[in-house]
């Protein structure tokens, strides 16, 4: 439970140095700052100290806050989990929203009517086939669109002897006749979009690693021009690299199996998901459950969390058990909002 203190030098003297949450609030009982920290005392107190007068943020919380709240755990890592469930559930002024919805993009892989690629973000509406394939960027679509652009420049896909022709006119998105007419058969345009794959999640370093040559070799020639133009790529493609958020697996339902495990303060999960009813993934998770915040709270959060890093979301999620009806409505509008589509959440099914 929280423990309520005055503002003031004498009632902040009681909190004590561990592990914990605290909470500011103001004149009209409203929480407008939620914080966690290893040793709550020094943490409150820097809130108040006179040398960080000229941080617009703190100066607020000094001339807005009545009352401090602060509750103790054992361990500072449950503390923290705990202030982001309570920052997600409060939605304090002062803090950063972590479920506001942010810019992410795609790329999808498509092979209809042709083999291409399409880039877009997760603001505009798209059907999304059950034979594509999703790539998560956590950038703006410009960015994007930029990034991929310098990789179709570079990509070595053009045999020397002409027997195959380039990247651009393999995927359709060159409309110049190229010297080898030759067009990529389907069974091989899996291997030039898993070469993509692999140079955005970074697990193929050829590609930077040739580029970083071919700049050297200009800056030796004194070329500092292309030179330039190589280091731009290379940024380009790095941060990608950087913003990577992982494939899609294409599937119309998720089911959720929670079980609480007896004699212990935890609870795990069992996530599966199907295509035309059959599983095409399967996934067990542990969720440590925190003290003094309930289930249903860390479980609607956990869902939420869990798919802001996802590239896709079914029409139809499934869940094990009953929740409150508040909850799951704020979840549904939450993620219409964030797939712009509309998603069905039934609990208690499984």
């Amino acid at each position: 439970m929280y423990k309520r203190i005055e503002c003031n030098t004498e009632s902040r003297v009681l909190i004590p140095s561990e592990p914990g949450i605290y909470r500011f609030i103001n004149k009209r009982e409203e929480i407008i700052y939620i914080g966690a920290s290893k040793n709550l005392k020094k943490r409150v107190s820097y809130y108040f100290n006179k040398s960080n007068g000229s941080n617009k943020k703190i100066k607020k919380i000094k001339n807005l806050t009545q009352y401090i709240e602060y509750q103790e755990y054992e361990t500072h890592e449950s503390a923290f989990e705990a202030e982001r469930i309570e920052i997600w559930t409060n939605h304090p002024r002062l803090n950063k929203r972590n479920n506001r919805i942010y810019s992410f993009s795609y790329i999808i892989i498509r092979d209809i009517p042709h083999n291409h690629i399409i880039c877009a973000n997760n603001y505009q509406k798209l059907e999304i086939l059950p034979t594509d394939r999703i790539i998560r960027i956590n950038s703006h679509l410009t960015d994007l669109e930029e990034g991929i652009d310098q990789i179709r420049k570079f990509l070595p896909f053009c045999m020397n002897d002409n027997s195959r022709s380039c990247w651009d006119n393999q995927i359709n998105l060159c409309n110049n006749e190229c010297k080898s007419k030759q067009m990529l058969r389907y069974e091989n345009s899996k291997k030039v979009f898993s070469r993509l794959h692999s140079i955005l999640s970074s697990k193929e370093n050829r590609f930077t690693s040739k580029l970083e040559e071919k700049m050297e070799s200009f800056m030796r020639s004194y070329n500092f021009e292309d030179a330039k133009k190589v280091y731009d790529v290379i940024q380009s493609v790095k941060s990608l690299q950087r913003r990577y958020g992982g494939i899609g697996i294409i599937h119309d339902q998720s089911t959720f199996n929670f079980k609480e495990k007896t004699g212990k303060e935890s609870l795990s999960v069992e996530i599966r998901l199907y295509q035309k009813e059959i599983c095409v993934f399967l996934k067990e998770k542990k969720l440590r459950t925190i003290s003094n915040i309930s289930k249903d709270t860390q479980i609607i959060y956990f869902i939420q969390n869990y798919y802001q890093k996802m590239c896709y979301c079914p029409d139809v999620i499934i869940l094990n058990l009953k929740l409150p009806k508040e909850p799951i409505t704020n979840l549904k509008n939450w993620m219409q909002r964030y797939f712009h589509r509309k998603i069905e959440i039934e609990d208690g099914k499984i």
